[in-house]
């Protein structure tokens, strides 16, 4: 165990190790405009004519609607293309929102707030609170390790994993909403993890406000408190009232927003029987089996190797159970599969460092085995 004072100095430490990293691997990039994939994937480019092919959606029709030219008064938007451009279009003018981007309005409203009291440009309010949010995020991430068992060092492992995955650097520098799933993701895992009712509603509503993704609460939570021996007890019923909480959000959002409410991306109403189909068609394709496997890959890369520890953590074994309903998800309505996929650091990460702990205890146990063999031959 740490002392208080020396506790306190490993986090300083610990935050300009995480800092110097971020910094070097994406916030440089900020006054960096070399022609780089990070710097120029969400800025402004002309797509080709074949950007999403007919053959994968048949009803393309709807899609280049959505994709119409935004008129906001400001053309600060233009700087930027892909989710980035309607993002800060969305936070310039609210009424410039379409379906999905229209009802993740609590990022978009915030980075107006602090637009306005810090007089600041619109992409910067976004920069500003990206900082903040991960700076929050690694010191709760910190805790919800040091509450799973990992030691100090091996927590600081985990947290140089979080900033380097290939979503944070992609998308720190841009008004982009990834780093405020993260945000609400860790608490949704801590209220879990704590079993606390009212910071999993708090964390859950203002995660599905932000993005429709964190509705994957709903299902942590089932799987964490629902128990199959007494299936009909009252127990069970207080549970899935908390998990429909977001589900709840989600249909009420739509509704005071002018939508329908089962509204999903470019304004398929699945209620109405509609179906973004493109995605499932190039998933079945070969080229779009082999294309989501591979991005899969890339949201973790060799991180995945954590999984072969499941039975190591039973609460990580039962969040686990999350990540085959987020997969579905991001393959049934999901372009983003990458960085989408991010939102589950806080299962796949922990796994990982499973090595890396088991690894530092045996070698501090090697080494004491061995001061102690050197001191028994001292004294003789």
């Amino acid at each position: 165990m740490l002392k208080n004072s020396h506790k306190y100095q490993f986090i300083i430490l610990e935050l300009l190790i995480l800092f110097t990293i971020i910094y070097s691997t994406s916030l440089h990039l900020i006054y960096d405009k070399s022609e780089t994939r990070i710097t120029t994937r969400y800025y402004w480019q002309k797509l080709p004519a074949n950007y999403m092919p007919k053959k994968f959606f048949d009803d393309i029709g709807k899609f280049h609607q959505y994709k119409e030219q935004l008129k906001v008064s400001s053309k600060e938007w233009t700087l930027f293309s892909g989710d980035s451009r309607f993002y800060l279009a969305q936070t310039i003018e609210q009424s410039s929102g379409k379906p999905p981007y229209k009802y993740r309005i609590l990022p978009t409203s915030i980075a107006k707030l602090i637009k306005h009291i810090l007089n600041t440009s619109y992409y910067k309010a976004y920069l500003i609170l990206n900082i903040i949010l991960l700076t929050a995020i690694v010191l709760i991430f910190r805790d919800y390790l040091l509450k799973l068992g990992f030691n100090h060092v091996t927590t600081l492992f985990g947290n140089i994993l979080f900033v380097t995955m290939v979503t944070t650097t992609n998308t720190l520098i841009l008004p982009m909403l990834e780093i405020f799933s993260f945000f609400w993701m860790i608490l949704i895992m801590i209220s879990i993890q704590r079993e606390n009712v009212l910071l999993f509603i708090f964390s859950s509503v203002l995660g599905v406000m932000t993005k429709e993704i964190l509705l994957v609460a709903s299902f942590l939570w089932i799987f964490h408190n629902l128990s199959l021996r007494n299936l009909f007890s009252s127990m069970n019923f207080k549970t899935l009232i908390i998990a429909s909480i977001p589900g709840i959000t989600f249909v009420l959002l739509r509704y005071f927003l002018g939508g329908g409410l089962a509204e999903v991306n470019y304004g398929y109403n699945l209620l109405e029987g509609e179906f973004p189909k493109g995605y499932l068609n190039h998933f079945l394709s070969w080229n779009g089996f082999i294309d989501t496997l591979i991005a899969f890959f890339c949201a973790f890369s060799f991180v995945w190797a954590g999984l072969l520890n499941i039975n190591k953590s039973r609460f990580l074994a039962k969040s686990s159970l999350a990540i085959p309903v987020i997969m579905t998800v991001i393959i049934l309505l999901s372009g983003q599969k990458t960085r989408t996929l991010g939102i589950i650091y806080p299962i796949i990460i922990p796994l990982f460092l499973f090595y890396i702990d088991s690894y530092i205890r045996n070698v501090a146990n090697s080494n004491s085995k061995e001061k102690l063999i050197t001191g028994v031959n001292s004294h003789e």
